[in-house]
């Protein structure tokens, strides 16, 4: 499998919150505009029972787990007054390696391509696992999607646009090859500035 395959994940329908080990996490950007994924991999030692993703972005972000596209985000709030969604992705985690990735971008005219996102598991086994922010967190420029392209971002200055040419089969799949990518910057916690306050959604 190449290309993802869609599958969008639902409301979990409960309150969570981020653990205090969570951090934002940036792209590595040099223009304005530019896409980027972020991913990371992890092993889970038994199968999932229940997971719960916690997620949120400066801007906009989609969701892909272990080859499935499973929602975006793009909540129209101000930085100081941000929301999370928190989703059910039980059925989309697999006892060994998975991975999560996110495709981000800021979309106004800045190179702040953010992300705050966990994963809270709780194992067949009785275990508990929390996949979140900091380290393990990798980063590549999409250029299939140039900067001045408007792919699900209402900006009515720029087309629509992109180069299949450039883009990057298996991306989102648990074995890929990612160990050129570079490293994600790890910024601070949940309430960093700008992001002093942060809620979940209320829909």
């Amino acid at each position: 499998m190449k290309y993802p395959q869609i599958k969008i994940a639902k409301a979990l329908g409960e309150a969570r919150q981020y653990s205090p080990q969570a951090r934002w996490v940036r792209a590595t950007t040099q223009a304005e505009n530019e896409w980027h994924f972020l991913r990371k991999t992890f092993t889970l030692p038994a199968s999932v029972k229940k997971a719960a993703l916690l997620i949120t972005a400066r801007s906009y972000a989609e969701i892909y787990l272990n080859g499935f596209f499973i929602g975006r985000h793009a909540i129209r709030s101000f930085n100081f007054d941000k929301y999370y969604d928190v989703l059910d992705v039980s059925p989309f985690l697999v006892e060994g390696k998975n991975a999560i990735t996110l495709l981000v971008t800021d979309g106004r005219d800045a190179r702040l391509n953010e992300a705050l996102c966990e994963i809270q598991i709780e194992c067949t086994d009785g275990c508990l696992h929390t996949v979140t922010g900091g380290e393990g967190w990798k980063t590549r420029l999409y250029d299939a999607l140039p900067p001045t392209c408007n792919f699900f971002i209402s900006n009515l200055r720029w087309e629509e646009w992109f180069d299949a040419r450039r883009d990057i089969l298996g991306v989102t799949e648990a074995n890929f090859e990612d160990s050129g990518w570079a490293e994600a910057t790890v910024l601070g916690p949940v309430n960093m500035p700008p992001y002093t306050k942060v809620s979940q959604t209320r829909l």
